[in-house]
């Protein structure tokens, strides 16, 4: 795993590298724990957690919690959706670029939903908020070759453990060494967004969303420096 930043590195290398799948960990975190503490109680990026409350409410015939889980399912099924058609469609695809053109728009969605009042269906910016995740959830889920799922948690949880037994019983034991940490770290920073997010999202409210932002924004000035030196 290499960590390190390169100056011969090009859009999809960016994309590879392990600092940019940090963020997006990162990113994901946040979102989950503002979507939780202020729109609703809903977790954005987390179907599992919502399939799971969409039965409970259905049982309770509870139809408004029903909904509340409902959209930001489909919402997310609508982000792969996008992600997959830009994939297909652009001339871009080989250098990634399609993905960071994609990436710029997240800026201005946070803006927006952080000006959505609480007096507006939470149905909305939550929808928002999973059509970017969805989005993410298909166009970053590589780095330096390995399979990694930058906004549900389980699956990694479940490589990192198989990774840990490779670790210990098979021959490469430190190139697995090195996948469990990297996968560790990931886990670790996802939290720490959840935790960073829920911080500022008791203390800004509708606004906590912004906190994200300059995250999203050193991704995006990382690319424009990249598109300069290569031009």
């Amino acid at each position: 795993m290499d960590i390190s930043i390169k100056k011969s590195w090009t859009t999809a290398a960016l994309l590879q590298s392990f600092w940019f799948i940090a963020a997006f960990s990162f990113i994901s975190g946040y979102i989950n724990a503002y979507s939780y503490i202020v729109r609703g109680g809903v977790f954005a990026n987390n179907q599992t957690g919502n399939a799971a409350m969409f039965g409970v409410a259905m049982f309770m015939r509870d139809t408004p919690h029903m909904l509340d889980a409902l959209w930001p399912m489909l919402a997310t099924i609508a982000g792969a959706f996008i992600a997959e058609h830009l994939r297909r469609v652009s001339k871009d695809k080989a250098e990634g670029i399609w993905q960071m053109r994609a990436l710029y728009i997240e800026i201005p969605a946070f803006i927006m939903i952080g000006l959505v009042p609480l007096t507006v269906p939470n149905a909305i910016p939550n929808v928002t908020l999973s059509m970017i995740a969805g989005f993410q959830l298909s166009a970053f889920r590589t780095f330096d070759g390995w399979v990694f799922n930058s906004t549900i948690q389980t699956g990694n949880l479940r490589t990192m453990g198989q990774y840990i037994y490779q670790a210990i019983f098979i021959e490469k034991k430190k190139a697995f060494s090195k996948k469990t940490f990297a996968f560790f770290i990931l886990l670790v920073l996802f939290s720490l967004g959840c935790a960073v997010g829920a911080y500022f999202s008791s203390i800004l409210g509708i606004r906590g969303i912004w906190g994200g932002i300059p995250i999203l924004a050193v991704l995006a000035i990382a690319h424009r420096r990249l598109v300069a030196v290569g031009s």
